[in-house]
């Protein structure tokens, strides 16, 4: 039994070309999205609701992101506000159909372009999100995507590198795994090369 096995509620993270989920600069600044990823200055006081996993009216330029799998859990973004002439006291990024959380995700209280990193977990429906902006001024935000999490048994083609990694994962085809107990309780693993202390331990197949 391994000494710090994985959390039955762990996440895997899979990593993505960076890509350009959200520019409410709209055209100016190439992106060209409709529906949900319709390019919109965010008020003062207002909420913006981003359903991330639409499938209808995805952006093409720049660096698109095409659709988000509706595997991820959670998303890793690079946020930026671009504050409409004076300053942002805080941003705010949450999960729909949770409440507000009393902190924020980034603050621009000098009315300035800032950016801050930030895992926000996927909401309902179609993972969505919502985006307050404190004011008092309005701002312009841009989203950056770099990867998602998702549960280990959806994990098809992920990378998993370190102690336990996709130690759990039922259905681990085409897994590369690296360090010890890796894909250990692996139920498939078909194609999957694993390195380190009991890799592919338990796999049934292994092929």
């Amino acid at each position: 039994f391994p000494g710090n096995p994985v959390s039955s509620d762990a996440l895997t993270f899979v990593a993505i070309t960076p890509c350009r989920l959200l520019d409410t600069r709209g055209l100016a600044f190439g992106f060209n999205g409709t529906g949900t990823f319709t390019p919109q200055q965010i008020a003062s006081g207002a909420t913006l609701t981003l359903d991330v996993q639409a499938t209808t009216g995805l952006p093409t330029a720049p660096a698109p992101c095409g659709i988000v799998p509706n595997i991820a859990e959670a998303y890793s973004f690079n946020v930026t506000a671009a504050p409409a002439g004076g300053p942002v006291n805080y941003v705010t990024l949450w999960p729909n159909g949770a409440p507000q959380p009393v902190v924020s995700t980034l603050n621009d209280q000098q009315g300035i372009t800032v950016a801050n990193a930030a895992i926000i977990a996927a909401g309902t429906p179609s993972g969505a999100i919502n985006i307050y902006n404190a004011g008092p001024s309005a701002t312009d935000l841009v989203i950056d995507m770099n990867g998602y999490f998702t549960a280990p048994t959806t994990g098809a083609s992920n990378t998993g590198v370190g102690f336990g990694s996709l130690y759990s994962i039922t259905s681990g085809t085409l897994n590369t795994a690296t360090g010890t107990w890796a894909l250990s309780y692996a139920t498939t693993g078909s194609g999957n090369p694993a390195n380190g202390n009991s890799a592919l331990y338990y796999d049934t197949t292994g092929s």
